[in-house]
C-alpha cells in the first residue's frame, strides 16, 4: 500500500464520520422537535379529555356564603400573666402589684397607705 492509497482511505473515513455527526446534531435540533411536539398534542388531546369527563369544564359553582358564619372570639391570655387585672405569676393577687413594683418605685405603695403590701405589717 502506498501512502497516497492510505491517506485517501483516512479522508474518506472522517468525511463520512463527519457527515454523520452532523445528521446526528440536525436530528438533536430538528427531529427531537418534532417528537416532542407529538408528544404534548397527544398529552393536551389526553388532559382535554380528562377535564370533559370530570364536567371541569362546566359552569363555574357559585361562591359559598360565608357572610353568615361568625368569626370565633380571638382565645383568652394564658393564667400566669392576667393584663386584665395587672396580676402577674409573681404580684400581689390581692392588689395588682408585685414585690417588683414595690421595689422600683422605693416601697411608694406602704408609705401610701397600701396595707395589703408586703412591706407594711
Amino acid at each position: 500500500m502506498t501512502v497516497a492509497r492510505v491517506l485517501g482511505t483516512l479522508g474518506k473515513t472522517v468525511i463520512a464520520l463527519g457527515l454523520i455527526i452532523l445528521l446526528f446534531g440536525i436530528f438533536q435540533l430538528w427531529g427531537t422537535g418534532i417528537i416532542e411536539a407529538r408528544a404534548q398534542q397527544d398529552l393536551d388531546s389526553e388532559f382535554s379529555d380528562l377535564l370533559e369527563a370530570s364536567g371541569a369544564l362546566g359552569p363555574a359553582p357559585a361562591a359559598p356564603n360565608t357572610a353568615s358564619t361568625p368569626i370565633p372570639p380571638p382565645a383568652p391570655e394564658s393564667a400566669s400573666d392576667d393584663s386584665a387585672t395587672g396580676n402577674s405569676a409573681t404580684g400581689n393577687s390581692a392588689t395588682g402589684n408585685s414585690a417588683a413594683d414595690n421595689s422600683a418605685t422605693g416601697g411608694q405603695a406602704a408609705e401610701s397607705g397600701n396595707e395589703d403590701s408586703t412591706t407594711a405589717e
